[in-house]
C-alpha cells in the first residue's frame, strides 16, 4: 500500500499520498525538455512498487531485482545507494550534510496505507530523508561542475574508476 511519497525539488519537498499523484508528477515531467533525474534511496526495493506504473525504455540492473536506473522516456529514476553505498543516516554523518535522517522516529510496526493520518513527527521524517538525498547530491554537483547527473558514477566504486582513468590519460600526454 501506497501510505506517502516526497520528493525534494530544488530545495522544497512536495509529498502525496496517492499512486495517481505520483505517476501524475512523472507524467507532468515527461512533457518537458531536457532529461529529469528522479533519486532513489534503494532503488531496488522501490521499483518493486514502480515497475508496472510506466513504461520503461531501459533498466540496468546490476543482477537480478537490482536496477541501478530505469528509463521512462526522459524521467530516469537513480539509486542513490548504490552510488554511495551508506544508509541515509550515514550520508547525513559522513558528508557533515545540514540535515540528519530523523532516527527512530517512526514506528515502523504500525500498519500505514493513503488515508492514515500522518503526524507532524511523520512527515518530518519523510522529509529529512528526501532533504538528506537532495543535499548529498547537491553537493557532488556543486563539486564536480563536470557531474551532471546523467554522468555521476553509477556505483561508489565508480568514482574511483573514473579517478584512474583521468589519472591514466594524465600519464600518456
Amino acid at each position: 500500500f501506497m501510505y506517502v511519497w516526497q520528493v525534494c525539488i530544488n530545495g522544497s519537498c512536495f509529498y502525496g499520498r496517492y499512486w495517481e499523484e505520483f505517476t501524475e508528477l512523472v507524467e507532468e515531467l515527461k512533457k518537458y525538455n531536457g532529461h529529469f533525474v528522479i533519486w532513489v534511496h534503494n532503488l531496488s526495493f522501490e521499483f518493486g512498487f514502480i515497475q508496472d506504473l510506466f513504461k520503461w525504455d531501459n533498466v540496468f540492473p546490476i543482477n537480478y531485482h537490482k536496477p541501478i536506473y530505469a528509463k521512462t522516456q526522459n524521467v530516469i529514476f537513480r539509486c542513490s545507494y548504490l552510488m554511495s553505498n551508506l544508509s541515509l543516516e550515514k550520508l547525513g554523518e559522513n558528508y557533515e550534510l545540514e540535515t540528519r535522517k530523523l532516527v527512530d522516529t517512526l514506528d515502523y510496526s504500525l500498519i500505514r496505507h493513503q488515508e492514515t493520518e500522518l503526524t507532524e513527527q511523520d512527515l518530518a521524517y519523510c522529509e529529512n530523508d528526501v532533504r538528506v538525498l537532495y543535499e548529498y547530491i547537491k553537493l557532488w554537483l556543486d563539486k564536480y561542475e563536470n557531474f551532471s547527473p546523467g554522468k555521476m558514477p553509477y556505483t561508489s566504486t565508480g568514482y574511483t574508476r573514473k579517478y584512474m582513468r583521468d589519472k591514466a590519460s594524465e600519464d600518456k600526454a
